[in-house]
């Protein structure tokens, strides 16, 4: 976060900044408004609630005991996950609660870190303070932006949305739109490789998940039709994010997949974009004015490379 990030080319963003020069000029004062309010919310909740991790004690409680889906989404301490999650976090969840929350709280803290740094200073220091949100309530909303990036070289990270928050593995239907069948197969493939091999050990769980899903699936706190609509733009962008070969529109489609979205959290998933941005190929217009700088060698390269860029298979 520094001059690397200032001189770095952000693609369709800087072609975007050059474009709308007040608009970009006005981006980092709008973040600063957003990480204000951002504070703010959370020193209102740990003055008036004092509690640190109400999401991530859910967890930490499901892997505490034979898992059961006894808790009805929006109740404390309620687990929506799947049981391949709880396997997962089985390890860390063998330390006491404190112990655990300070970790996981690490664990999302490195994240955020990783998601802003190739920021620029001025963007970095207020998007960092927006996730604030993140680290308090202990939700997974970072890892899942994550995740969409890792899935850009490594499709088999579309396990984690789909195997936490189904919905937000819509991201996999941009490699179903480029016909990326390859891709397709080796995150389907290591989807369904989890489910198997946490299945051998405790296969009702499954069907418990299943069946808990099915029964409260109108008891999400906004309504259903909003769901239904979320997802469809969610699925026209991630449509669209394979038609213009621009990545970073998986953030927000996953954002907009999120099962709940009553609050800001969702929002956290937006992070990723920047690192998104960097694994986009660079738009066409300023491939061929960097092209006609360079000379007429250099020109024919960016056409040779072929229309999926730098972001390989």
């Amino acid at each position: 976060m520094g001059t690397a990030a200032a001189s770095r080319d952000w693609g369709l963003a800087s072609v975007f900044a050059r474009k709308y020069p007040l608009v970009a000029k006005a981006a980092p004062f709008l973040l600063w408004v957003l990480a204000l309010a951002a504070v703010r919310q959370v020193l209102v909740h740990l003055l008036t609630d004092g509690t640190w991790g109400q999401d991530s004690h859910a967890y930490w409680l499901a892997a505490q005991e034979p898992l059961e889906y006894g808790r009805i989404p929006g109740q404390k301490d309620a687990y929506l996950y799947s049981p391949a999650f709880v396997y997962a976090i089985k390890p860390l969840a063998l330390l006491p609660w404190p112990a655990f929350s300070a970790v996981w709280t690490l664990l999302i803290a490195a994240l955020a870190f990783w998601l802003v740094r190739p920021l620029p200073v001025r963007f970095a220091v207020p998007v960092s303070l927006i996730c604030l949100s993140e680290l308090v309530v202990g939700n997974i909303y970072l890892m899942l932006g994550a995740a969409a990036v890792l899935a850009v070289r490594a499709p088999e990270a579309w396990a984690f949305p789909i195997l936490t928050k189904i919905t937000t593995g819509v991201g996999v239907l941009r490699d179903v739109a480029r016909r990326d069948w390859k891709a397709v197969a080796r995150a389907v493939g290591a989807t369904a490789a989890i489910v198997l091999v946490a299945a051998a050990f405790r296969p009702h769980a499954w069907t418990d998940w299943i069946s808990f899903l099915l029964e409260n699936r109108d008891e999400t706190p906004d309504s259903t039709a909003s769901f239904y609509l979320r997802c469809a733009a969610a699925i026209a962008l991630s449509l669209f994010a394979a038609r213009k070969g621009w990545a970073f529109l998986l953030a927000p489609a996953v954002m907009l997949a999120a099962p709940v979205f009553t609050g800001p959290l969702p929002l956290m998933t937006l992070v990723a974009v920047p690192r998104l941005l960097l694994l986009d190929p660079p738009p066409r217009s300023a491939a061929l004015d960097g092209a006609a700088a360079e000379g007429p060698a250099a020109g024919a390269h960016p056409e040779a490379r072929g229309p999926q860029g730098t972001e390989g298979s």
